[in-house]
Parts: structure tokens; C-alpha cells; sequence
């Protein structure tokens, strides 16, 4: 049935009845399984996300750089501890 039948019948008959109404939406779920699939899923399916995927790489080389940074500094942070404590060695 189509959108302008179902409000006609709805006008002239009153609401439809909970069994009309499942029925109604059996077929409409047997329609929408019959189309076929939209163009834009299946033939440029690969590029559709292509955003994103640069998105995630972005923040994938961010982490990276902030990982290093980190790294640096606990090595920093290690050579500094070392000198100290030569220099507490020195003045014993």
C-alpha cells in the first residue's frame, strides 16, 4: 500500500487495527528487503570513511610524538638523578 492509500483508509475507516497495522508493516519490511542495495554501500564503499581514516592516523602520529617527548624527558630526567648523585658521592 502506498502513503496516500494508507491515509484514505485510515480517513474513511478510522485507525488501523493493531492487526492491520502489523501486516501493513510485514510488507513493508518484505518491500524494503527486495530493493537492492544502495549504490554508495557497495561502489564507493572504500572511500567513504576516508576521513576518518586520516582523522585516526593523525592522531595515531600524535601519540607517537607525544610517546617520544615523554621518553626524552624520563631520559633527561635519568641523566640528571645520575649527576646528582655522583655529585653526592663527590662531597661525601
Amino acid at each position: 500500500m502506498t502513503t496516500i492509500s494508507c491515509v484514505v483508509c485510515m480517513v474513511m475507516l478510522g485507525p488501523p487495527s493493531e492487526k492491520l497495522r502489523l501486516k501493513l508493516l510485514e510488507e513493508e519490511l518484505k518491500l524494503r528487503k527486495k530493493q537492492p542495495e544502495h549504490w554508495a554501500k557497495s561502489k564507493y564503499r572504500k572511500y567513504a570513511n576516508l576521513q576518518s581514516k586520516r582523522k585516526r592516523k593523525r592522531e595515531e602520529r600524535e601519540l607517537e610524538k607525544e610517546q617520544e617527548i615523554i621518553e626524552q624527558a624520563m631520559e633527561q630526567r635519568e641523566k640528571i638523578d645520575k649527576k646528582r648523585k655522583q655529585k653526592k658521592k663527590g662531597k661525601r
